[in-house]
């Protein structure tokens, strides 16, 4: 959503406050669907030689347990901050992407490794049982054959 800042830019100390939806149909991602919409509001501020850009963002994504696979729901909610020099924005027709600056702080605020707990124990990786429904009856000594002649070396 670009938003026209001309109004803006005749007065110092001017704001102007912005709100809107970025639909979850209309937003891509490998790992995380989108289940919300991405609701975006904020506030624009002339502060003389710059524009200062004030928001927050709010959704709720499901992506995959890193460990365990399982599908997790996440609430995302982020506030973020930035400054447009004036000499950066065009002079005719000055208008700033708040629809782009909002998916960047989005990208950001996602996490980096999703979990369904902290202590989650992830899968076996022997036999791929959710270790957090017990433990397995894999044979937790098994060793590589080409690897065995050096289990003995650190006793």
């Amino acid at each position: 959503m670009k938003m026209s800042i001309g109004r803006l830019l005749k007065e110092p100390g001017a704001e102007e406050a912005y709100s809107f939806i970025m639909e979850q149909d209309t937003l891509q991602h490998d790992e995380f669907k989108f289940l919300q919409p991405v609701k975006v509001q904020g506030v624009l501020t002339n502060a003389g030689n710059e524009i200062m850009l004030k928001g927050s963002i709010q959704t709720r994504v499901e992506g995959s347990c890193s460990r365990c696979l399982e599908a997790v729901q996440q609430d995302i909610s982020a506030d973020f901050d930035e400054v447009y020099a004036l000499e950066e924005l065009p002079t005719e027709e000055p208008e700033i992407d708040l629809g782009q600056c909002a998916w960047e702080f989005l990208m950001v605020s996602l996490p980096v490794k999703l979990l369904c707990s902290p202590d989650c124990p992830g899968l076996c990786f022997h036999c791929g049982k959710p270790l957090k429904d017990g433990a397995c009856d894999c044979q937790k000594d098994q060793i590589d054959p080409r690897l065995a002649a050096l289990k003995d070396l650190f006793k």
